[in-house]
């Protein structure tokens, strides 16, 4: 599986050095009853997330225990081993 980064650290790039790390990844969101799918605005803010499709546990980076050794100036790609039940 490959991914992007998404930081959320309130920055464009996460800092130089060592990060902590959370990896998410769900299913497709269930189905919204037909009256609130109808209110579109409304759907996106009801939308819940689908089902998880790794161990939660990976859902924090207080959870996580993976981190990422950021250097500046460079492509930072990180593969992270994932144990646990993956299958969906």
């Amino acid at each position: 599986m490959r991914g992007d980064l998404g930081y959320t650290g309130g920055r464009a790039r996460p800092p130089v050095g060592r990060c902590r790390v959370a990896i998410s990844l769900t299913g497709p969101s269930p189905p919204l009853p037909e009256h609130l799918a109808k209110a579109e605005a409304a759907a996106e803010t009801l939308r819940m997330p689908g089902k998880p499709l790794i161990p939660k546990k990976y859902f924090s980076p207080e959870t996580s225990r993976l981190t990422a050794d950021v250097v500046a100036k460079t492509d930072n790609v990180f593969d992270f081993p994932l144990d646990g039940d993956l299958t969906p």
